[in-house]
């Protein structure tokens, strides 16, 4: 194991381990001086926080959750809430993301075109919904390839699995992620693909380090998105989106993601961008 991890999982052990709750903050710490950078560094902040909220340390918890704010605090709380509802009526969300009014549906085989998907890739479709995306994906691949259908909804997941079963799509992996993770394997996939998606992530550090670790190396990132332009976007858009397409950008590269390109698309309410996994 690299000294980085190995420094990360010897103040989990004494968090949770032995139970040395002084121990593991002054390692947890450490971990976010030397390696801000890393890839379980959103994770070691979580979890100091949660050492200091559990050990009833409330003013510095309080000072800790504000200076590693973006990898403690959801910055869009609430918005996945509807998928979450154990009553959730996915047939209207087919009827919804599958329809002719939404231009992603409209536009699906030129966005799926542009992924430059090959046979025996193996991608991870997040927030895969409905799997508009997941079953042409699945045949582009082919046998030899995989993708993996990521979904934080369970009611979402019983769909794509109904819909595996019934399409005998045997190269269709469903992956149940949470709010802070997709899930997914280290080095597993070649190319990650986030439509309409990016702006329910809740942690996007913590997300987007998920997402590095499951690529392989050089592998792409693809997000489509809506673009949030005041004064352009729709009402709901403005309020429904947190971020525009150039925070976007600089969430993406800071959790070590190169820019490649964006995408010329008929699109008129969103964005179609490529990033790559930085080298080192």
């Amino acid at each position: 194991m690299p000294a980085v991890e190995a420094m990360f999982y010897e103040a989990f052990w004494y968090d949770l381990g032995a139970q040395d709750p002084a121990r593991a903050m002054k390692l947890y710490e450490d971990f976010l001086v030397k390696h801000s950078e890393h890839e379980l560094a959103p994770r070691a902040a979580r979890r100091a926080h949660d050492l200091l909220v559990r050990t009833k340390q409330g003013d510095r918890a309080e000072a800790f959750r504000k200076k590693y704010e973006s990898w403690i605090t959801s910055v869009k709380p609430g918005i996945n809430s509807p998928f979450l509802d154990p009553k959730l009526d996915v047939q209207s969300f087919v009827d919804r993301f599958e329809g002719e009014s939404r231009e992603i549906f409209i536009h699906r085989a030129k966005i799926l075109a542009l992924m430059g998907l090959k046979e025996g890739m193996r991608v991870a479709d997040v927030g895969a919904g409905t799997g508009l995306f997941t079953w042409p994906i699945s045949r582009k691949v082919g046998k030899d390839g995989a993708v993996y259908a990521v979904e934080i909804s369970e009611g979402m997941l019983e769909h794509l699995t109904k819909e595996k079963e019934r399409r005998s799509a045997d190269n269709v992996h469903l992956v149940a992620c949470t709010e802070r993770s997709t899930m997914l394997p280290p080095a597993s996939v070649d190319l990650v693909f986030v439509c309409d998606t990016y702006h329910h992530f809740e942690y996007p550090a913590e997300t987007l380090a998920s997402i590095h670790a499951a690529l392989k190396p050089g592998g792409a990132l693809v997000i489509v998105d809506f673009e949030r332009i005041p004064g352009k976007s729709r009402e709901w858009t403005l309020g429904h989106v947190r971020a525009g397409k150039d925070e976007v950008r600089k969430e993406i590269e800071a959790a070590g993601f190169r820019f490649v390109r964006e995408e010329k698309t008929p699109l008129e309410e969103n964005y179609y961008v490529r990033f790559e996994k930085a080298a080192g």
